[in-house]
């Protein structure tokens, strides 16, 4: 038992420094030299050495040297990573369009393809369209993908969908997937929810601003609205992945924000995106418009709050660019029925929270991936000399 148990320390001692290392070489496209990354990582040369040649192994990383900066001494065992080992692809569903966005390495997008849906064309057929027109000619070693979609995900699969109800058959996520793994057989596709993505890049973007967030009930809104529970930095799936799920009623709170938000486009004759704009820049009808909207959806939200007792509720999505009277409507509404209220904060810059949401899944399990390569082959490798 004890073997076991040390066996199994000793494992994950070796995978986290390979993440530790993963992550320091790809923080940014420049070169880094060993030096340096023994001062980042706080990790032994040997280490770092080991774990490098690997990376260069495998074509992560190129290896060379170059001179000292003062000029002085022996030259500088130097890594650049390799920005066309690996591509990253995302594919958001959306309420009447489909977004296709290419990625590097580094998360950077390189190229992104937006089309609205045509009503009576089959949904797999005209997002597996716009996929291979997107990807065609990209000549990277594998693809990491995400594909959002509005619906309840659970293991892997979409169990219900009521925006896309063809969602729910395996046949129409298979349709999806197979221009990827037709030109990258061993690529990695996951299905996620896109509230829920939108969610997680929201808390950690907040968290990252230094905000103290806490527990966080995260809206997301476009033309639908749509909720994510974060608890200690985790996303809340549920037991059958439907925690946040708020469309679920023929009628409620969120569903009459929607038809507010169609009418003020009717009326106004304005796009979504212009009205949020116009809002956040003080026009009065505008305003009168998205006030409607945050007052039903505050209100659909109340018993959330009642029952989670979260710290912050984050609000963002195209719909934060309404601005301050936003975040005061949501705040009033959620203070007439709590005691202890949580903070209120827009998420800014999430109008892509959903895609920028799923890159970062997309790059989390690419990089897990590649630390579970490394850390088996390190498993299989000779010990070697130190490098200097």
């Amino acid at each position: 038992m004890a073997r076991s148990s040390t066996h199994s320390s000793l494992a994950g001692i070796r995978e986290a420094n390979t993440r530790t290392v993963v992550d320091a070489v790809f923080a940014d496209e420049s070169s880094v030299a060993l030096s340096e990354l023994v001062d980042l990582t706080g990790l032994s040369r040997p280490t770092l050495t080991q774990t490098l040649r690997l990376m260069t192994a495998i074509g992560l990383v190129t290896h060379g040297s170059d001179r000292p900066a003062s000029g002085i001494g022996r030259p500088l065992s130097v890594y650049r990573p390799l920005p066309e080992h690996h591509e990253l692809c995302v594919v958001v569903v959306g309420f009447h369009w489909v977004e296709v966005a290419v990625a590097d390495v580094f998360g950077r997008v390189i190229l992104t393809e937006r089309e609205d849906l045509v009503t009576g064309v089959p949904l797999a057929q005209q997002v597996a369209a716009v996929l291979e027109r997107t990807i065609d000619g990209r000549r990277t070693t594998t693809m990491g993908a995400v594909i959002a979609v509005m619906g309840i995900v659970h293991q892997g699969g979409v169990v219900h969908s009521s925006r896309h109800p063809e969602l729910g058959d395996p046949a129409t996520i298979e349709a999806i997937r197979a221009p990827i793994l037709s030109r990258w057989p061993e690529a990695d596709i996951v299905v996620r929810n896109d509230a829920k993505l939108a969610a997680e890049w929201m808390y950690r973007r907040a968290s990252a601003s230094g905000a103290e967030v806490g527990l966080v009930l995260a809206v997301h809104m476009n033309v639908s609205v749509g909720c994510g529970i974060v608890i200690e930095g985790q996303i809340l799936e549920g037991a059958h992945g439907a925690a946040g799920e708020v469309y679920l009623e023929s009628d409620n709170k969120f569903h009459e924000a929607e038809r507010a938000l169609w009418t003020g486009i009717e009326r106004l004759g304005r796009s979504v995106h212009q009205i949020y704009r116009d809002a956040g820049q003080g026009d009065p009808e505008a305003q009168e418009v998205t006030t409607q909207m945050a007052t039903c959806v505050a209100h659909g939200l109340r018993p959330i709050v009642l029952a989670l007792d979260p710290d912050t509720v984050l609000v963002g999505g195209p719909l934060a660019q309404a601005g301050q009277s936003l975040r005061d409507v949501f705040e009033k509404e959620i203070r007439e029925v709590s005691l202890t209220a949580p903070k209120v904060l827009l998420s800014p810059d999430s109008e892509t929270a959903v895609r920028d949401g799923a890159m970062m899944v997309a790059i989390d399990r690419m990089r897990d991936r590649l630390v579970e390569q490394l850390v088996s082959r390190a498993g299989a490798s000779p010990t070697r000399r130190r490098e200097t």
